[in-house]
């Protein structure tokens, strides 16, 4: 929800019988019911959070996908030679994490793989490193802002109201049907889930296979290994476009994802139709290609931002998980062994999937607009107070001042 007028002061006034179980906890500690929060208190509260959450975030999200990428990195290291993998048994050695389940169960590996194994080495020292970071995030990121330990009594409550604005509303522990109901009927969240399902479904399978494609180039495996940074230096790239880009230009967040899509079915195409002669063309298609992964920060900005009641914003969220699975299982499928190292038909699939992922993009983008205009027109915008709105657990759908981002 964007506020473009922030006053001097926000007055947080509310009673107890509005809560409607609104964050107990926050509650208890005193973390709703304040006084004034002036600009200076939220640059306070804001630089504090900042200096000590996105930190502990980055390093759990950097070793939630590190071993993802290990898999790719180990396919040239000897494991697909050493665990006798046939056919399709190496994607479904990727896609299989995805349901929760081992392709192979751990004694029968410790049994098959001897000690002096590369792959094997990479993936104790990434697993032991994961642990590591699990308990740093156990320990120091609070769920809510009353169990934000280098937050003062105060502050606390000055970190809840400095977002009341929003209208997306705070935790809640109760889990309200309705709001369930409502999210699975919501174009918006169906538009925004199936959108990502499209550009995820290449992600496994060109984050499972570009080694692959790149050695088949002719290169060796110490280059194809170094070559292979690039294309992580040019998610970064697309990553800090996306994000700065929409963060200093409103309403922008669509057109820069399909803007990322676009890019990466530019090199798909260049890895699918450029002779190989031409490898470092093909490489640098392989680098523009994964420039779609920047959409997944993007998507989860959408949802924080564009749905309000806690049982539909965590609905949403689980629809988009989904989403996120299912892609990872589907992809690695669609690259044949019998076609490597092009893949053609793979590529192919990635360029198909991505194009209907931008149609979408474009399709909620529209559809967004049309939801704020038909707000606008209803006169709701200035009818009505703020007053307690992200307080009480309302969806967006239930408050006619909310306006969507896009």
């Amino acid at each position: 929800m964007a506020i473009k007028d922030a006053p001097e002061t926000i007055d947080i006034k509310l009673e107890d019988k509005e809560l409607d179980k609104t964050d107990l906890a926050s509650v208890a500690n005193g973390a709703i019911l304040g006084g004034d929060l002036t600009p200076e208190e939220d640059r306070r509260i804001l630089r504090k959070a900042d200096l000590r959450l996105p930190p502990i975030m980055a390093f759990a999200y950097l070793f939630q996908f590190l071993d993802k990428t290990a898999l790719s990195y180990t396919a040239i290291l000897g494991l697909r030679e050493d665990l006798h993998l046939k056919g399709e048994e190496y994607g479904w050695a990727s896609a299989i994490y995805y349901f929760g389940y081992s392709w192979w169960p751990w004694n029968n590996v410790l049994e098959v793989v001897p000690y002096a194994n590369f792959f094997k080495a990479i993936f104790i020292c990434f697993g032991a490193l994961t642990i590591a970071v699990s308990i740093m995030v156990l320990l120091f990121l609070p769920d809510t802002p009353a169990n934000a330990r280098f937050l003062t009594q105060d502050e606390r409550a000055q970190a809840v109201a400095r977002v009341e604005g929003n209208m997306t509303g705070i935790k809640n522990d109760k889990w309200k049907r309705e709001q369930v109901m409502e999210a699975l009927c919501d174009p918006n969240a169906w538009l925004l889930a199936v959108a990502y399902l499209a550009s995820i479904i290449p992600n496994n399978g060109l984050l499972t296979f570009n080694t692959i494609v790149i050695q088949g180039l002719g290169f060796s495996v110490l280059k194809t290994l170094l070559i292979n940074i690039l294309p992580s230096v040019f998610q970064l790239v697309f990553v800090l476009i996306s994000v700065i880009g929409s963060t200093y230009l409103p309403n922008t967040r669509l057109l820069f994802m399909t803007f990322n899509v676009v890019v990466s079915i530019v090199g798909a195409v260049m890895v699918r139709e450029v002779d190989p002669a031409h490898k470092w063309t093909r490489v640098m298609g392989c680098a523009l290609g994964v420039a779609f992964t920047a959409n997944f920060p993007m998507t989860m900005a959408m949802v924080s931002s564009n749905f309000a009641g806690f049982t539909k914003k965590t609905t949403v969220s689980a629809m988009v998980f989904i989403a996120y699975c299912a892609g990872n299982i589907v992809g690695p499928h669609l690259f044949f062994p019998s076609e490597a190292p092009g893949y053609k038909s793979g590529f192919l699939a990635v360029m198909i999937c991505l194009a209907i992922s931008a149609v979408l993009c474009i399709a909620l983008r529209f559809y967004l607009i049309w939801e704020n205009k038909k707000r606008d027109d209803a006169g709701d915008a200035i009818e009505g107070s703020l007053e307690g709105i992200n307080l009480s657990d309302k969806t967006d759908r239930e408050i006619p001042q909310f306006r969507y981002i896009y």
